[in-house]
């Protein structure tokens, strides 16, 4: 078997962000006034781990890029203005009302982002004066304040893997469900329950994420992950990562059975975006029980492989005829 080259990761040729932490703790040299450990909040809803607070959200995915915006395409900010587009257009008269059949509301200076908005409604009244011998129906206009019903909120959504590396591996997340924060545990009990798989997922993830790699959902490439270096915004996927359990012997249910031809056909689609295929195989002990297997402690026996697939031409890549 030939030994795997590394190859550099590519860079984007355009980086529009700062690098700022591989990790959203103070670790080293960070510690300091300023760098305060901090406890992230999130919620189970819907078998989605999410994120609301903004404050929350910025330092999740900016140091580290944990999650994806609901609306954005990676960062979350659909509802971030530029501050100098801001400045620019302030004096502009831009804010035209928005006319219904009932009400008639005016924009404010950011639109539908307020939580309230003041209506303008109109109700009829019956009014009867000395001089007039008939009722009249009068209208009046008030303004009324009412909670926007166009209101968009964007927030970060976590994949299990990544909401799980955050309460486990570094601590700084509590999840709820229903008001109630979930142990580690729970969540590990839990998250299999919704994603049969995540086990093997997570403790690929986890090891990927300790060697420094930025893992991502690779599902878009017929994969189970993709490895960043530092970030999306910076470098391209250099690895698409398929994962599999199997024990001491490489035996076990696989998750993914390949075919040579299903199996070329990944390694082309890899090599076609840049990307290398690497087959990941998490090893545990065959005495390994599945009762072993519901705690999270069961990672500390797991021993990981990596195998680098690449296809072989034979133009370039043919020994010579004394070594055959």
């Amino acid at each position: 078997m030939a030994e795997a080259v590394f190859h550099a990761p590519k860079r984007k040729r355009r980086v529009y962000e700062t690098y700022e932490s591989p990790l959203p703790v103070p670790f080293g040299q960070d510690h300091g006034p300023q760098k305060e450990f901090k406890i992230f909040h999130a919620e189970m809803i819907n078998n989605n781990v999410i994120v609301r607070n903004a404050e929350d959200i910025e330092q999740l995915y900016g140091n580290g890029y944990f999650g994806k915006g609901i609306l954005s395409r990676s960062r979350p900010s659909f509802t971030i203005s530029d501050p100098k587009v801001d400045a620019q257009w302030k004096d502009m008269k831009t804010n035209m009302p928005i006319i219904t059949s009932k009400n008639l509301l005016h924009a404010g200076d950011k639109g539908p982002d307020h939580e309230y908005v003041l209506v303008e409604e109109e109700e009829c009244a019956v009014s009867k004066r000395e001089d007039a011998p008939n009722e009249e129906l009068v209208q009046r206009k008030r303004l009324i304040c009412r909670r926007n019903p166009y209101r968009i909120f964007e927030y970060l959504q976590l994949s299990l893997e990544e909401a799980f590396f955050l309460v486990y591996a570094l601590g700084c997340l509590s999840i709820y469900y229903e008001k109630e924060p979930l142990t580690i545990v729970k969540l590990w009990k839990a998250f299999t329950v919704v994603q049969p798989t995540f086990r093997t997922t997570y403790m690929a993830y986890h090891y990927f994420r300790s060697k420094g790699w930025v893992p991502k959902v690779g599902l878009k490439y017929g994969t189970d992950l993709l490895l960043y270096r530092k970030g999306p915004p910076f470098y391209h996927a250099s690895y698409s990562v398929i994962i599999e359990l199997v024990d001491d012997h490489f035996e076990g249910s696989l998750r993914r059975p390949f075919s040579w031809k299903s199996l070329a056909a990944l390694s082309r689609v890899s090599v076609n975006v840049s990307k290398e295929l690497m087959l990941c195989y998490l090893i545990k002990p065959s005495a390994m029980t599945d009762k072993e297997m519901e705690s999270p402690e069961c990672m500390k026996r797991i021993k990981v492989q990596e195998v680098i697939l690449s296809r072989w031409v034979s133009s370039r890549e043919r020994s010579d005829q004394d070594d055959l």
